[in-house]
């Protein structure tokens, strides 16, 4: 069954995309920030990833990686897709030479459900540089959209008009908001 790409609320996992009025995009090579969960907390430990579009409950596991964007945003990545898609470095995040595209908007962190603790990233993480391995296929809304992601079935992801709705190429349920001003600086159209 296919739904409108319009629909207010939508589960990723069970969702068959239209990719009739979306367009191919890349990642920008911009530097952006990664941690290896297990580095910070050990494996098995519930975590919330404070998105900018939502929370995100997950389990650490070996191959949880935690980006760091470029306004400070958090988001998880599984080692596979992190592999393919990004160059990396063992360069401290403090050292990205490329400041200039970064607006921290606030400090990234994870928070530890166990314990509640909140675990700041920005001193644990690295530099890696996209590859031109992350390809998707995009378009801009045009009203609200509410997102329960493959990522965690039990919250949503919050999309705002003016944002946009991303699939990726290689995973048609991996569907996701990213917030405008974060997608124009790490997206460009493709030739």
């Amino acid at each position: 069954m296919t739904i409108s790409i319009t629909a207010r609320l939508f589960s990723a996992k069970e969702y068959e995309i239209d990719l009739a009025d979306m367009q191919p995009y890349v990642k920008k090579p911009v530097p952006l920030g990664y941690v290896e969960a297990t580095e910070v907390l050990p494996t098995g430990t519930p975590i919330t990833i404070r998105t900018l579009e939502g929370d995100v409950d997950m389990v650490v596991e070996d191959d949880l990686i935690i980006m760091v964007g470029i306004k400070g945003e958090v988001y998880p990545n599984r080692r596979e897709r992190f592999e393919k898609s990004y160059e990396t470095t063992q360069r401290s995040y403090h050292e990205c030479e490329d400041h200039a595209h970064c607006e921290l908007l606030y400090e990234p962190t994870i928070h530890n459900r166990s314990t509640g603790e909140v675990m700041k990233l920005v001193d644990q993480a690295k530099i890696c540089i996209a590859s031109g391995g992350t390809h998707i296929y995009a378009r801009k809304l045009t009203e609200r959209v509410k997102i329960f992601t493959a990522w965690d079935e039990e919250k949503y992801m919050l999309g705002q008009p003016g944002d946009y709705l991303a699939v990726r190429f290689d995973d048609m349920h991996d569907i996701y908001v990213v917030e405008r001003d974060i997608f124009h600086k790490t997206y460009e159209k493709k030739a």
